[in-house]
């Protein structure tokens, strides 16, 4: 369970990061106070915020994660186990890469509305950088959201699905939260797309509505321009071609399984299963042919039992 936490918390500071490295070369003034600030000592703020909210979302990971880890327990212990509290465990695993993403979303999103306000206040800062603050904080909900979605989802495929369920019989569960594979297709295509599309339009609107308070020449303007948009281009390729292998990885790894199956089987070899680790359209067609295979079992039995 401990590497559940390191991946939530990984994703939530990478989130952090992203953002840091993008306000580093922001096109925007007001931003060179906020450095200013930062530099006077005011930069013992963000540790204490990112603290704060890395602390809270453990919290709440704690509380979304306990039916799994009392269920563990009572494996690792060997106690008995009632069967409505196998099913609660079970499915709080399958869904729970959508729901550590979605307490990350509104965790960030509460924060935003309670620490924009109070900075406001504080820093004495104009109504574009209240704005500005808040989109940017609410973009680091979003990009740790789609992170740990998939962090999580890996682990829980590769190491805690096996465990649960041995037999393989997720389609099964009630309760579970069914994302197909081109739902998880398009979060991807959104994380590289329309996340950076989203950062650099915000951004340039934003730097836009300055130049009315600021002089700034065009040169200049445009040197800004480039560099943030450079940036926005570099970082997401990097995170969308990492989450890339994920993705792949979940889709490509059950297919070659099922492919190595499928040959056995042509051979007359019965004996073997496909893995099944999701609940998504490879689940089902892994489980299908686990079906199969019992059924040439028993059809194979019959025809020797017969002879």
């Amino acid at each position: 369970m401990t590497s559940l936490y390191i991946r939530n918390i990984a994703a939530n500071l990478i989130g952090n990061l992203i953002i840091v490295l993008l306000n580093m070369v922001t096109p925007l003034e007001f931003l060179k106070g906020w450095l200013s600030f930062l530099s006077g000592g005011g930069w013992v703020v963000i540790p204490i915020f990112i603290i704060t909210a890395c602390i809270i979302i453990t919290t709440l990971q704690y509380l979304i994660q306990r039916p799994i880890s009392r269920y563990l327990t009572c494996l690792e212990h060997a106690e008995k186990i009632q069967k409505s509290f196998e099913l609660k465990a079970g499915r709080r695993l399958l869904n729970l890469p959508a729901l550590l993403g979605l307490a990350n979303l509104c965790l960030w999103l509460f924060l935003d509305i309670i620490f924009t306000p109070v900075m406001y206040a504080l820093l004495n800062m104009t109504l574009i950088s209240l704005f500005y603050n808040f989109f940017r904080i609410l973009m680091i909900g979003l990009i740790a959201s789609f992170i740990s979605f998939f962090l999580i989802d890996d682990f829980v495929r590769g190491k805690m699905v096996p465990i649960l369920f041995p037999e393989g019989q997720l389609a099964a569960t009630s309760g579970r939260w069914r994302i197909s594979i081109l739902r998880r297709i398009r979060v991807l295509f959104g994380v590289g797309t329309h996340a950076p599309m989203v950062l650099l339009c915000v951004t340039v609107a934003f730097a836009i509505w300055e130049l009315d308070e600021a002089v700034v020449t065009t040169a200049q303007f445009s040197r800004d321009i480039i560099t943030f948009s450079g940036s926005v281009f570099i970082i997401f390729i990097i995170m969308s071609l990492s989450l890339n292998f994920l993705v792949a990885k979940s889709i490509l790894r059950p297919i070659d399984d099922m492919i190595g199956i499928a040959r056995n089987v042509r051979k007359g070899h019965f004996d073997q299963k496909v893995r099944v680790v999701s609940n998504d359209e490879l689940g089902v067609m892994g489980a299908g042919m686990n079906a199969m295979t019992d059924g040439l079992i028993e059809r194979d039995r019959l025809r020797r039992g017969l002879y």
